[in-house]
């Protein structure tokens, strides 16, 4: 759009005000036409070093598709008054010079073009907040035959349209474009006289990918919903290219006389169905994949449950009250052991909303006594996840193991609340909380899940608390120097 200037009536001066002007009013006046992405030129180099411009911008014959899109027979009943614009930026609008050559050459039948002459700018008396489009020239397109082809858009039903929709999958690559596909499809339908071809594609509608956004331009990735004017090519499509096609030699021998673009297509693949029939598979595809997404969810929350819920314990039943056999302390532990034996307990019936810090203190009481010190130095860790109702304790030593099931057995204890550190009897409707000795293959598969450290660290205690006077501090640090576990202690030197 560019105001009408005579060139030879006004100064130089004058007329580089009016260039001025034209400029601002370009970059100032959106362009209503679906136009595709126009790349920039790009320079290459010869071998002699000089700078070469190539074009890679859509043909006259692209715009000439796009316009026949734009104002063809489906897109006029859908949209009556051509509302749905889409503006480009100045980059991606083509030059009009170039829409009317496109239009002169490829749709002189169907389309005239007028020319508008603009009136000076009213800029000066009634300032700049006109609409552009008002004070501007430019041309001005119609349709030739616009009154039957209002006729025959006021008839059109949208049963009739969505009969005519064909779903194409594996379009070759060279034609992954509105213009493209309008191309190919017009190759693949052939010559026919109910028609003029520039009708005969009415709409394309690239579907969206399941990861696209919402703003986001839809791009072709080798499927699209053609519309045609004719069921007749609708049908010839279904029929010459079916969903399930047989590939084979003596098909492309049968049809050795049809165009580059149908040996493309044989070449990629192509096919083709009804869109009710697409539309059925695509609702089907929809809920086979919220299924899968369903079940990987699934599968992901039962993997982040507790390890010693989810893999070493066995569910079974509570097993009754009984009398629990003293532990006898295994004094010829060897610190190469893989982990410490009879120093793991499964407590059950804990409250859901209790902690750590809390557990241990619960458990601590077992042990008696004013030394808080060694109270908790005698259960060395506390396997407990937020939300669960057991727990696994790691005791330091085994004669720990033994004196904290004794207690609880012997006395009946349940938590009120989740801050209860301190316990007590089981009121009704409460459960009491339970201990058992783990040994055997589930200790073996607990333990394995610890890391190896950890595990050494746990060995090194329960040796250094197993032996009568040791103290897990003095045989940890001889074990770290390097002396040897035997013999009198040697005394550290302060100052």
């Amino acid at each position: 759009m560019f105001p009408f200037v005579p060139r030879k009536v006004t100064t130089k001066s004058l007329n580089a005000k009016a260039t001025s002007a034209v400029t601002q009013q370009t970059k100032a006046t959106p362009h209503h036409l679906l136009a595709p992405d126009v790349q920039e030129p790009t320079r290459t180099r010869t071998d002699k070093g000089k700078a070469k411009e190539t074009s890679s911008g859509p043909s006259d014959e692209d715009y000439a598709g796009l316009l026949s899109l734009s104002l063809s027979d489906y897109t006029l009943w859908s949209d009556p008054d051509l509302r749905r614009t889409i503006e480009c930026t100045e980059e991606q609008s083509p030059p009009e010079s170039t829409l009317l050559k496109s239009i002169r050459t490829y749709l002189s039948d169907r389309l005239e073009v007028r020319v508008l002459m603009s009136s000076p700018s009213r800029s000066t008396w009634y300032g700049k907040q006109l609409s552009p489009f008002k004070n501007v020239g430019g041309y001005e397109v119609r349709l030739k035959n616009w009154e039957d082809t209002l006729r025959r858009v006021g008839n059109s039903t949208r049963s009739e349209w969505e009969s005519r929709t064909v779903y194409m999958e594996n379009i070759p690559t060279q034609f992954r474009s509105i213009p493209g596909i309008r191309r190919f499809a017009l190759a693949l339908f052939g010559a026919s006289d109910s028609s003029p071809t520039e009708e005969r594609v009415q709409h394309i509608v690239l579907p969206p990918h399941h990861q696209d956004k919402p703003e986001d331009q839809p791009k072709c990735k080798g499927f699209a919903l053609v519309t045609c004017a004719q069921q007749a090519d609708a049908d010839y499509i279904l029929q010459e290219w079916p969903w399930r096609r047989q590939r084979s030699a003596t098909m492309e021998d049968i049809k050795a006389d049809w165009s580059s673009e149908a040996h493309d297509a044989v070449k990629f693949g192509f096919h083709a169905m009804r869109k009710s029939e697409w539309e059925e598979l695509n609702a089907e595809y929809l809920s086979y994949r919220q299924k899968l997404l369903d079940d990987v969810a699934g599968e992901e929350i039962e993997q982040s449950i507790s390890v010693h819920e989810n893999s070493i314990h066995i569910p079974e039943t509570p097993p009754p009250k009984r009398e629990i056999a003293p532990i006898p302390v295994i004094m010829d532990l060897d610190l190469s052991a893989p982990y410490p034996q009879n120093c793991l307990v499964y407590v059950r019936n804990v409250h859901t909303e209790t902690n750590k810090t809390t557990l241990r203190k619960l458990f601590t009481h077992a042990f008696g006594g004013n030394n808080v010190q060694n109270q908790n130095e005698s259960i060395d860790y506390v396997d407990f996840n937020k939300g669960m109702d057991t727990c696994y304790l790691r005791l330091a030593a085994p004669h720990h193991t033994t004196v904290l099931v004794s207690h609880f057995s012997n006395n009946a204890t349940s938590q009120t609340q989740g801050l209860d550190g301190t316990g007590s009897p089981p009121a009704a409707g409460s459960k009491t909380i339970t201990m058992e000795v783990v040994s055997g293959e589930r200790e073996e598969l607990y333990w394995g899940k610890v890391p190896e450290k950890v595990r050494r660290q746990a060995v090194e205690k329960a040796f250094a608390g197993g032996k009568p006077g040791g103290s897990i501090e003095s045989e940890g640090k001889r074990k770290m120097d390097g002396g040897k576990a035997e013999g009198p202690r040697r005394k550290r030197r302060r100052g």
